[in-house]
């Protein structure tokens, strides 16, 4: 929108037409800035609603814990944003009811952050922009000072009113001069910001000389500085990544941009020569409905804000000085409209016109969460002038700097309702808490925070698999991605593969044996398994062309000119061997005891291997601690890239393997982790599996079902995806039958569908046949089909 040539309004430009802009429908609500990167699938647990094993209690508290998947998920993402925004690592976390603000260190999100995501975007990004670009030790220095100022002025004030009261001589007979010298003692203390605290805290300051300074002066100063602060950073991170707009549109679209505000800047509501009058007038400058004329000095303000060249301000001292002056010139305007003194309550405290209240002792000590002048987000699409705007608003007559400000006594005014004018104090309000960084935030519980740290210790995620298994997975499901494997998610209720000792409250070990006769076994593999860090020279001869063969030198008098030879030398890629195992309640008992000696040998002859990385994952669903089934999960238990053997050997002797196999499910989950074959690498893929894919919920409103071929045709398509990217897939199939009557199993029958021809009947714990197919695995070249 731009302005008319004698229009009386500053109107907003919009940096992308509205009609433009992309809304994306998630969870209800309308997200512009997160349509080209959030996952599109609804974030609802609908088919949790009820499994017949869960009272409503242990199912309510269920969707809280999945939800935290999504809360840790959102919080990966916006610190992400704020790590390229601020080019630094700034901490991200969530609000606990004891810590909600924002303290120049950390950014701290609300819970409700998935609700309200692009405004939760733009005010992290925010928060950590000025965690980067202001000073948080003058914020610290005006709000001690305050504090102190505060303190001293009501304990003078009490004392004195007390000796009034009982006729006896004042015990500070010089108030102004005794506050006067208790604050000089408090601003030594910020040499830095002597200048600015003086004229602010002293009686022969700028600020001071008007008298006693009230709340309402203080509010101002710490208000308008942080809008004039919002202003200076806003335009920084406008002009350095412009990407970022629609992130704090939505944020002041939430937080200032109201209709209720709009009604109110338009009308003769805040028109009185008052300090709340000018702060509203002065934080809605933006608004498009601002009028210049509704106060005496507003268009004088404007003026020396020059916001369209607000880069000039180059540091948080330099938004308070211009603060100090535009609150200096508000006063004083104020003043001269009363005969040259500030009335009661604009400017002046007790004992110099004002009401007295702050000699109160319960005012001594009173906490004022408004103490801080705290860095914020600002307003909407213009911030800091970046726009363009470059005229000045003229009044609604189109008259010039001279017209009058309306007031309350004019004829004509223009009032809003008593239910409207409520609604506009309640949102005025809400924009002082925002600027002072009193923002309500959604808390999450101590034990939520822990839950949430496990998960973000851990790397886990959610994604959304099984979209294209048609009606038995309406719209997909959620599978639980753990990418790193901790102590404290091995010891949490929520992780589906340890048993924790309710008294010792630390994992029980039970596949010890296991694990050590693994470890012997691989030893014995590993020197089988030298192959692929061998290399070999073949060299040929007699040649017409390439290097001379010193022994053939003699033969060129013979006229034999094949005297030149050449060589090639064999040697493999480094490789990497993704282990996944099928740790469903199926493979409970020997088959689990068999795939964990094996497993453990493998790792154990990988490390013996020169160029051979190795993963291990393992795959069921999660916690169904009451018989019930819920979202598929895979935790990567093992990296040898990052993690040790001795880890991994402690891991494989408590891990345990419980609910149901889905497989490819998962397969298709961990897609994007496997590494797929280039020039210099070669990938192959290791299943154990003992053949059936299986997942289901039943709901009241739903039913997903996998299983049967549909699963096994799913799972097919996950390995021909693997392969098509290069990946080598072998999969063994670990069974308790005899080898004469597993071939006519139905569970072989379903292997061979899911796997191909990667499906494999070893003795995994036959230490020949298992390198007998894994040789055959590595010296294979990658199929593709």
């Amino acid at each position: 929108m731009v302005r008319q040539e004698g229009g009386h309004h500053i109107k907003k430009i919009l940096y992308m037409s509205k009609n433009k802009q992309t809304k994306y429908s998630y969870s209800g609500n309308t997200k512009k800035g997160t349509s080209f990167w959030y996952d599109d699938y609804e974030d609802t647990y609908d088919y949790l609603d009820t499994y017949g094993v869960y009272t409503p209690k242990e199912l309510e508290s269920y969707k809280r814990t999945n939800n935290l998947y999504k809360l840790a998920s959102v919080r990966r993402a916006i610190a992400n944003f704020v790590q390229i925004v601020t080019t630094k690592s700034i901490p991200v976390t969530f609000a606990t009811k004891s810590d909600s603000k924002t303290d120049g260190e950390r950014v701290i999100l609300s819970a409700d952050v998935d609700d309200n995501f692009d405004v939760s975007v733009g005010l992290a990004l925010h928060e950590g922009s000025h965690i980067v670009l202001s000073d948080f030790k003058l914020l610290a220095a005006v709000a001690k000072c305050r504090d102190t100022y505060k303190g001293a002025f009501g304990r003078i004030t009490y004392v004195n009113n007390k000796d009034i009261e009982n006729g006896v001589a004042l015990s500070y007979p010089n108030p102004v001069g005794q506050l006067d010298a208790e604050m000089v003692n408090i601003i030594r203390q910020f040499p830095n910001y002597d200048k600015q605290l003086r004229s602010i805290f002293l009686s022969d300051g700028i600020i001071g000389k008007y008298g006693i300074v009230n709340d309402d002066v203080l509010d101002a100063i710490s208000g308008i500085t942080n809008w004039i602060e919002d202003r200076r950073i806003d335009k920084y991170i406008y002009t350095s990544a412009p990407g970022y707009r629609d992130y704090y549109t939505s944020m002041y679209d939430h937080y200032f941009n109201d209709k209720i505000v709009t009604k109110g800047i338009d009308s003769d509501e805040f028109t009185d020569e008052e300090v709340q009058s000018y702060m509203f007038r002065i934080i809605n400058f933006l608004n498009e409905k601002t009028d210049l004329n509704k106060l005496k000095a507003l268009r004088v303000i404007y003026r020396k804000l020059n916001l369209q060249n607000i880069d000039r301000l180059k540091s948080s001292t330099d938004a308070l000085d211009l603060s100090i002056d535009i609150v200096a010139t508000m006063l004083e305007t104020i003043a001269n409209q009363n005969g040259g003194q500030l009335p009661q309550g604009a400017g002046k405290g007790a004992g110099q016109g004002g009401s007295g209240n702050e000699g109160d002792p319960a005012d001594v000590n009173e906490d004022d969460d408004n103490s801080e002048i705290q860095s914020e987000p600002g307003d909407n699409d213009q911030m800091g002038g970046v726009s363009g705007m470059n005229i000045e608003a003229k009044g609604k007559d189109g008259a010039d700097d001279k017209a009058g400000a309306a007031t309350s006594g004019d004829a004509g005014e223009n009032r809003l309702s008593k239910n409207a004018a409520q609604q506009l104090a309640k949102k005025f309000q809400k924009q002082k808490d925002f600027l002072n960084g009193n923002i309500k935030k959604k808390s999450v519980s101590k034990d939520e925070l822990g839950k949430l740290n496990d998960i973000t210790e851990s790397e886990t995620e959610l994604v959304r698999v099984g979209g294209d298994v048609g009606n038995r997975i309406n719209g997909g499901v959620d599978c639980i991605v753990v990418k790193k494997l901790t102590s404290n998610l091995l010891k949490s209720d929520d992780f589906p593969f340890s048993r924790v000792d309710w008294k010792t409250k630390e994992a029980e070990v039970w596949a010890e044996d296991e694990v050590k006769r693994g470890i012997v076994l691989g030893t014995m593999l590993g020197k089988k398994l030298q192959v692929r860090s061998e290399s070999r020279e073949t060299i040929f001869s007699r040649l017409k062309k390439g290097k001379i063969d010193k022994r053939m030198v003699a033969a060129l008098g013979y006229d034999n000119d094949s005297v030149f030879y050449t060589n090639e030398i064999d040697q493999f890629k480094k490789a990497n061997l993704h282990i996944s195992l099928d740790y469903s309640g199926s493979m409970s008992g020997r088959k689990l005891k068999r795939t964990i000696t094996s497993v453990v040998a493998i790792v154990k002859a990988c490390e013996m291997a020169r160029n051979l990385n190795v993963q291990v994952s393992i795959r069921s669903t999660d916690a169904g601690r009451n018989g019930g089934k819920s979202l598929p999960y895979i935790c990567l238990i093992h990296d040898s890239r990052r993690d040790s053997f001795k880890q991994f050997a402690k891991y494989m002797s408590i891990l345990d393997c419980s609910n149901t196999t889905p497989e490819g499910l998962c397969f298709e989950a961990i897609a994007k982790y496997l590494i797929p074959t280039d020039n210099s690498v070669d990938s192959f893929f290791l299943n154990f599996s003992d053949g059936q894919p299986s997942y289901a919920i039943s709901t009241k409103t739903d039913s997903i079902s996998y299983s049967g071929n549909a699963a096994a045709e799913h799972t097919n398509k996950q390995v021909k995806k693997m392969m098509a990217g290069g990946i080598n897939v072998l999969s063994y199939f670990i069974t308790e039958q005899s080898e004469e009557r597993f071939e006519h199993s139905h569970d072989w029958d379903t292997f061979k569908k899911s796997y191909g021809k990667a499906a494999k009947y070893v003795n995994v714990e036959n230490i020949h046949q298992v390198a007998k197919t894994m040789n055959e695995l590595f010296l294979t070249k990658p199929n593709r089909d």
